[in-house]
């Protein structure tokens, strides 16, 4: 009869490659951890024409998380809808294929 190993847990016998894996690891966080507020993608740091639009690629705009954008925004702050959940809304929303999705307090996701 043969016995199955168990893939999730480690039996030893490698001690040296998982030090130097974690020493790598641990190296490569520092210096993104250092370095990551001087990063630039060229995009968030090139000035545009106000009238063009500014896409925000990640959460809070760019390498830095200002929040900041160049768009114009709207004229008028006109509410265009609005919705009760059951509980607050914490979250930042999220936008994919023209639908904002909020999750809130009370467990769900609203759309």
């Amino acid at each position: 009869m043969t016995s199955k190993k168990n893939l999730c847990t480690y039996e030893g016998g490698d001690e040296k490659i998982l030090q130097k894996i974690f020493v790598y690891a641990a190296t490569m966080v520092t210096i993104v951890a250092l370095l990551g507020n001087n990063l630039s993608l060229g995009w968030a740091e090139n000035p545009r024409d106000p009238e063009t639009v500014d896409w925000w690629f990640m959460f809070r705009h760019d390498p830095r998380h200002s929040g900041y954008s160049t768009s114009r925004g709207p004229d008028v702050g006109n509410v265009l809808w609005t919705y009760k959940t059951g509980l607050y809304v914490d979250s930042s929303p999220a936008v994919a294929y023209g639908r904002v999705y909020v999750g809130s307090d009370d467990g769900k996701m609203y759309c």
